[in-house]
């Protein structure tokens, strides 16, 4: 009886212990493949992988309002908020950023605070991940974004934000 007791005992341990070995491979495999699955989509829509991102297409007219230098320098400040907070946060890719007059000038007449402004417009995809439910949409390319830069009594430029036209 002792026999059979302490035999139902380790088979009962053997067995719990292979369940929970079991589950535990589950979700380890369902972790890493819903990940993984997302950077395989990324990686075929804009060959965007965990160690690459895509580059970003600069293009830039040129202004009646604004020099090269100066536009230069408003996209140089964009690209270091995107390096800095956008990419590594939020899992956005940005894929083009633009200098185009007439939209910036078009939105600069709506500028009643009377800041010397610039706008460039973008084009950005976010990715797949579960952080992407609520203000973005998973996967979603969105082609009509700005960011607004003020020019700062020293001549740089902040960013104010990013917005949809």
């Amino acid at each position: 009886m002792k026999t059979r007791l302490k035999k139902a005992s380790w088979t009962l341990a053997v067995t719990l212990g292979g369940l929970a070995g079991v589950t535990a491979v589950m979700v380890i495999i369902s972790v890493v493949f819903g990940r993984f699955g997302g950077c395989i989509r990324l990686y075929r829509e804009i060959g965007a992988t965990p160690w690459h991102r895509p580059e970003t297409v600069i293009t830039a007219d040129h202004s009646e309002h604004f020099t090269d230098e100066e536009i230069n320098a408003a996209i140089q400040t964009v690209m270091g908020l995107y390096e800095n907070e956008w990419y590594s946060y939020n899992e956005v890719y940005l894929l083009e950023l633009t200098y185009d007059d007439g939209f910036s000038e078009s939105l600069r007449e709506d500028n009643k605070d009377g800041n010397d402004r610039i706008y460039l417009r973008s084009v950005i995809k976010t990715g797949y991940s579960y952080d992407m439910e609520g203000t973005w949409g998973k996967g979603r390319v969105y082609e009509y974004g700005y960011w607004t830069l003020d020019r700062l009594s020293d001549g740089s430029w902040e960013c104010r934000g990013w917005g949809m036209a």
